[in-house]
């Protein structure tokens, strides 16, 4: 069986998205299945680009040389996944379509989210009802994204869950920061992102920590990248609170480097607010810090709750509430016994819930079943 994955960014990258198309193709080739991955990337970031994108796309497909059985698509816009649809079928092949989050559901992650915004609801009634009816089969992250799915694909498609992908080992055997670095301290590693994160709301938490519990933690970020006007918010308050001495930015490390950060820190906050988007999506990096057994402060929102029980593999805080996040930012860097059993239960359930090979042999099930020449049944209930 042959898979090929087309992917709308460049590959091998950064991001989360580009370490769970890894883990795919890793799981998948050590079962036996032929992979390959089509990373189709068109420079530039304005409508005008994203009006070229399909015929790019086409123009990548036409040149292919090989007939895959199954086409499995990560990203894309609507007109894009109906042209890879219209290819598909000329080959009699099979195409599945990867949703890992509620679609034109993200606001608030770059400048074309200012124009695009305004056509998300033509664009999220084109794609579930001239693509989603004529996809064969789709992987879904959440419960909440099956059932949205499940509403306006075909009856025969099917659909699988496959959660966050972390590879396991990779985080164990990574190296220590050989680095001298100022404890405690947490570490934030994305953009800097209200809508999503509530990054703002972190800062806050971060402020009473110092002030309210009297305890110098230090806060490490990736990068510093994010609107302006969330930058100027979290400038300003670091400036008024005088905790610039506490606060470090990494400028964008590759995932190695990263990687020692993130065995290095003594908590980690993913504070996801009551969005749409959020509701229906599964954070990638509470993976990674869970394969750590770092304590981790989240809120109960979206599909995480499906997983991870308070106090036993990270601690809930209320979302958005400065107060409540630096409760239990306290919480965790007192409790030293607390600490202890989110260690070794964070690492158990990253290893038998998130380990990509825990879960890929239920995919190559699916695509297999997907193939020409095999009738599939909905995999709502099978899989």
């Amino acid at each position: 069986m042959r898979i090929l994955i087309l992917y709308d960014s460049p590959f091998p990258g950064k991001g989360a998205a580009s370490r769970r198309i890894s883990n795919y193709r890793k799981g998948l080739v050590s079962l036996g299945t032929e992979v390959s991955i089509l990373p189709i990337r068109l420079n530039g970031k304005s409508v005008f680009f994203s009006l070229l994108y399909p015929l790019y796309t086409l123009a990548h497909l036409l040149n292919l040389r090989t007939v895959a059985d199954v086409y499995f698509v990560y990203g894309f816009g609507w007109v894009s996944k109906f042209v890879i649809i219209g290819y598909v079928r000329l080959k009699r092949s099979r195409v599945v379509l990867e949703i890992n989050e509620k679609p034109y559901s993200i606001r608030d992650s770059g400048r074309r989210d200012r124009v695009l915004k305004y056509f998300a609801p033509i664009n999220l009634y084109c794609l579930t009802h001239l693509v989603f009816p004529f996809v064969d089969g789709f992987v879904v992250i959440s419960e909440a994204l099956s059932e949205f799915v499940s509403r306006y694909s075909n009856r025969k498609a099917s659909i699988t869950k496959i959660p966050i992908l972390v590879d396991y080992q990779y985080f164990q055997d990574g190296q220590s920061l050989p680095l001298q670095l100022p404890h405690p301290f947490m570490l934030h590693s994305a953009t800097l992102n209200d809508s999503k994160d509530g990054i703002i709301a972190v800062f806050e938490a971060f402020s009473i920590v110092h002030e309210k519990y009297q305890i110098p933690l230090h806060f490490y970020l990736s990068t510093d990248l994010g609107f302006r006007k969330v930058t100027d918010a979290i400038e300003s308050l670091v400036e008024k609170a005088e905790l610039k001495p506490f606060v470090h930015y990494l400028d964008d490390p590759d995932d190695d480097t990263l990687l020692r950060y993130q065995r290095a820190c003594d908590l980690v906050v993913i504070n996801k607010t009551w969005t749409e988007q959020n509701k229906f999506n599964f954070s990638t990096r509470l993976g990674e810090y869970l394969a750590l057994g770092k304590p981790i402060v989240t809120t109960p929102v979206g599909e995480v709750t499906g997983y991870l029980k308070d106090k036993k593999h990270c601690v809930y805080a209320v979302p958005d509430d400065p107060k409540d996040i630096a409760e239990k930012i306290f919480l965790v860097l007192s409790d030293r016994k607390l600490v202890g059993q989110l260690h070794v239960n964070a690492k158990q359930i990253a290893k038998t819930e998130f380990h990509y090979r825990e879960n890929l042999e239920k995919l190559k099930w699916f695509f297999t079943l997907l193939s020409p020449g095999i009738k599939g049944t909905n995999s709502i209930a099978a899989l």
